[in-house]
């Protein structure tokens, strides 16, 4: 299942980067896009909830935009596996299960792994004063869970930027997202939010002393520790 959506996402990519529309479409195409990645955002902020049913008209609504560009970006969410949907019903926000969660943290492990170690070796005098702000605001957010949630994302973008590895952030921007609904939950077990701001920070220490292995041994530690918070937060419903 897990393969499947890596290649729908590679897929997208591909479409994505070759894809050079006429001039006459431009404006449809930036608006198809926006729809999408509103309603993406919504599902991986937790706005939309598992299980929650997407009617068009209301989408239609509240996004601004017709119905085909919100058909188009409905389809496209449910290419990524964010959605599913019923033969001739509303789409559905897919509830991913632990199986799939497991092997997706896995997959995140490898490429992350990868990324963070380009990153040591490729990091720069800004992108070192990017990461110092980034976990001083994490370091702030702690006391609000959305919040940290949010923070905690802005330094896997970060240092996934400074891999300099372009598919390798879009496929586990991809992967993130399809986790994303147990976020929550797993920041609500006890002694999470203090034990994930750890794990930042020694991610983060690696690369400021541009150390690849130890950047490698921390985050390897930061998501196999997600990946048991996901399972005992599951597993506890």
């Amino acid at each position: 299942m897990i393969d499947k959506m890596i290649d729908n996402i590679v897929t997208n990519v591909v479409k994505f980067v070759s894809t050079k529309p006429e001039r006459t479409k431009v404006l449809t195409l930036n608006h198809t896009l926006d729809a999408y990645r509103e309603l993406r955002n919504r599902i991986v902020s937790g706005h939309f909830v598992a299980g929650q049913r997407l009617v068009e008209a209301d989408l239609v609504d509240s996004l601004g935009v017709s119905r085909m560009m919100v058909r188009e970006a409905l389809s496209r969410l449910q290419l990524e596996g964010l959605l599913t949907k019923e033969a001739g019903k509303s789409s559905l926000v897919r509830q991913v299960s632990l199986d799939e969660l497991e092997e997706i943290l896995d997959t995140r492990i490898e490429l992350e792994t990868y990324a963070i170690r380009q990153a040591a070796l490729n990091i720069n005098h800004q992108q070192r004063e990017l990461l110092q702000h980034a976990l001083s605001e994490l370091e702030k957010a702690r006391v609000s869970i959305p919040e940290f949630i949010d923070r905690q994302a802005d330094l896997h973008h970060l240092w996934l930027e400074a891999s300099g590895l372009t598919y390798a952030r879009r496929f586990v921007d991809g992967l993130s997202a399809l986790s994303a609904q147990t976020r929550m939950r797993t920041a609500m077990l006890p002694g999470r939010i203090d034990a994930s701001l750890t794990e930042h920070r020694a991610i983060v220490d690696a690369l400021l002393r541009s150390h690849p292995e130890d950047c490698e041994r921390a985050i390897r530690e930061h998501l196999t520790q997600v990946k048991e918070a996901i399972r005992q937060a599951l597993t506890a419903q």
